[in-house]
């Protein structure tokens, strides 16, 4: 039977002529991987595939010539054949893709719904249904990457296998077993029960060390991965790759999808087990206490390869390539949090590690040693909300030397409602009014003339609609730019009723980026404790942003060919493209009244000029947008959240093809 193009979605259905009772089938693909399913069913046919079988059973099955159909269909006939398969659950999707966005954001939704609904059809989890689709490796598989073209040049791999206290004999037995199993042979070392971690890196000449704890399984897969993309990715110092748990019987679930490494998200040390690959030499000279288990011994690699300068030299991996039993021993928080903090010394960040799971980080900056920020607040000066917002940021903020910058813009001579809020806010000697003609209003324009008038050493864009919940705000955030890798830092903004309103930014294409998380909970940790958590992000909110007064002169401002819309997010990605990260302060909180002031970025009929501006920001920053590096390529695009915050899986996912990798000198 002839396959439809492989790596897509299709409907398999199937008759028997002749046969007067049902029968049962069973799709069997070319790998041996076995789906049940009922007379159709839609199902997605991994690249790898080579040919697809039936096999039926039940009455009937010997008593009629069978009648078999494939046919390739796109994701919206999938779609539509799910829903009228689960009429009850596609009304549902329906209703809460209405309910939680309307028009705009039901596609979005029912994308997630309906893949889920899928997943479900099974009477399995989505992960399973996941994982049997898209994170198959058969033999065929295993031996084309064996024969890759980049075979000759991978470099030599030990495995050091950390035995601790806590973990059962069998934990270390199943680890050792994957690793006498997998395709290729590896040197492996115990560390504990008597070897130290720097015995181990003394007596192995590997140039990387692949760092595992017991109960920690290797697919046969993942050293021969690893080890190509060490050669693709130019033999990087550290990587490392996504996980998830399994049960005695072999299932897995609870996947963890990581993005690209940063240091603030490393510190809470979510990102901290599963294999990873290391060179042996950054081992050498380990911390105190690093060598106990392989989680702190991964933690104090990456936070040494930072203070070196060369963070960047470690990468992602977006493939499951660890799977974790119930009995694998777990690092204590306090092992964690003493090896950051040994981190924190010897860099002096101003950074304050509260032990638990994850570890919390507390930034800010003593008063005195608190720079001067400008703060630049655009506003119409219409509203009660203005002089009220202003009122609290007055009041909460304590922080030594800050000035605010009100900008009022737009046609002159300015109205009585105005002068009056003006007058008022000015009557602070820290509140200096700035008043521009503008025929038309332009956001990015408005700020910029503003810094142009700073006399801050930090530049800090603030909406007039946003107050904040705590006194040391502008601390926290100024803080973050001690690092001097990070070039700007945003807040997490919450709506009046507590519930998240922004968490850093998602690029997308379809939106060029979304707020990551919103409409979760304040308190909820969301994916993988993301939206609690200080992380770097490709892009923040311009509503409350923090960067250097000469970076934001270097970048020549806001771009303001963006008047109302994506000159935050453009500024953000010129800021990264310059070498500077941007980062999320989770634990900086104001409350974002959204667009009082100007509504939404675009007036009615002015759609033509938005489809332009996001036209340019596709044509700009394309590539990112396609795939967001603090983003998996294993999670939705739309992730972050009409369904409250959720990170759905991908259906399917979008990693390339490893034959497809580039390596280092084709990627520059």
């Amino acid at each position: 039977m002839r396959l439809p193009e492989r790596g897509g979605l299709c409907v398999v259905a199937f008759g028997m002529d002749g046969a007067e009772e049902s029968v049962g089938p069973e799709i069997i693909l070319g790998d041996g991987v076995t789906r049940a399913t009922p007379r159709s069913a839609v199902t997605f046919l991994p690249s790898e595939t080579r040919s697809l079988r039936l096999r039926l059973f039940g009455p009937g099955a010997q008593g009629g010539q069978p009648i078999i159909s494939i046919t390739t269909v796109s994701y919206a006939a999938a779609a539509l054949s799910v829903c009228l398969r689960q009429p009850w659950q596609a009304g549902r999707a329906v209703i809460r893709a209405a309910l939680r966005g309307g028009p705009p954001k039901m596609l979005g939704q029912l994308r997630r719904d309906v893949g889920c609904m899928a997943a479900r059809s099974g009477g399995t989890g989505c992960y399973t249904v996941w994982s049997q689709s898209f994170d198959l490796w058969p033999l065929a598989a295993i031996e084309r990457l064996m024969r890759s073209s980049r075979r000759a040049a991978w470099p030599s791999i030990a495995a050091f296998v950390f035995h601790t206290s806590g973990s059962s004999e069998a934990a270390l037995r199943a680890s050792l077993a994957a690793l006498d199993h997998g395709p290729i042979s590896v040197p492996r070392q115990i560390v504990g029960s008597g070897v130290a971690l720097t015995g181990a890196v003394a007596d192995s000449s590997a140039e990387y060390v692949a760092l595992l704890q017991a109960g920690e399984i290797l697919p046969a897969h993942a050293l021969p991965l690893l080890a190509d993309h060490a050669v693709a990715l130019g033999r990087p110092d550290i990587l490392y790759a996504d996980e998830d748990a399994i049960t005695a019987d072999d299932r897995r679930h609870s996947p963890i999808f990581k993005p690209q490494p940063s240091r603030l998200l490393m510190l809470s040390g979510t990102l901290s087990r599963g294999v990873w690959l290391v060179r042996r030499g950054l081992l050498v000279g380990a911390s105190p206490g690093a060598g106990a288990w392989a989680e702190t011994a991964r933690l104090d690699a990456c936070l040494r390869l930072h203070e070196s300068g060369r963070g960047e030299h470690s990468h992602r991996i977006p493939h499951v390539l660890t799977h974790r039993h119930a009995d694998t021993d777990a690092a204590p928080a306090d092992a964690l949090a003493g090896i950051a903090r040994q981190h924190v010394a010897r860099t002096g960040f101003p950074l304050q590690i509260n032990p638990g799971d994850p570890l919390r980080l507390r930034v800010t900056v003593p008063r005195e040693r608190q720079p001067k920020v400008s703060i630049i607040v655009p506003s119409a000066c219409r509203g009660a909300h203005v002089a009220a917002c202003l009122d609290t940021v007055l009041a909460r903020t304590d922080y030594a030397d800050y000035e605010i910058i009100l900008t009022v813009a737009g046609r002159l001579p300015l109205d009585d409602q105005q002068n009056r809020i003006l007058s008022r806010l000015a009557g602070d000697g820290r509140v200096h009014p700035l008043v521009l003609r503008m025929d038309r209003f332009n956001y990015a324009a408005a700020n910029n003339a503003a810094a142009r008038e700073a006399s801050g050493d930090f530049i800090c864009l603030l909406n007039d609609d946003v107050a904040p919940l705590h006194d040391g705000w502008l601390a926290t955030l100024v803080g973050h730019l001690a690092d001097p890798q990070i070039g700007v830092v945003g807040a997490k903004l919450l709506y009046p009723d507590r519930t998240i309103q922004h968490a850093g930014i998602v690029l997308c294409p379809e939106g060029v980026g979304e707020h990551a998380h919103r409409f979760l909970g304040r308190g909820d940790r969301g994916y993988a404790s993301r939206a609690i958590l200080s992380q770097q992000v490709s892009a923040v909110t311009g509503a409350c942003l923090l960067t250097r007064r000469n970076l934001y002169d270097r970048l020549g401002g806001m771009d303001e060919s963006f008047a109302s819309a994506f000159n935050d997010v453009d500024f953000c990605l010129r800021a990264g493209a310059a070498g500077f990260g941007v980062v999320l302060a989770a634990d900086a909180e104001l409350i974002h009244h959204e667009s009082l002031s100007y509504g939404r970025h675009y007036a009615a009929g002015e759609d033509v000029r938005a489809a332009q501006d996001r036209a340019r920001m596709r044509a700009r920053w394309g590539a990112l947008c396609d795939e967001d590096p603090f983003h998996s390529p294993n999670l939705g695009r739309h992730a972050s959240g009409q369904s409250g915050g959720r990170w759905q899986l991908a259906f399917p996912p979008r990693t390339a093809p490893l034959e497809s990798v580039p390596t280092a000198a084709e990627a520059a």
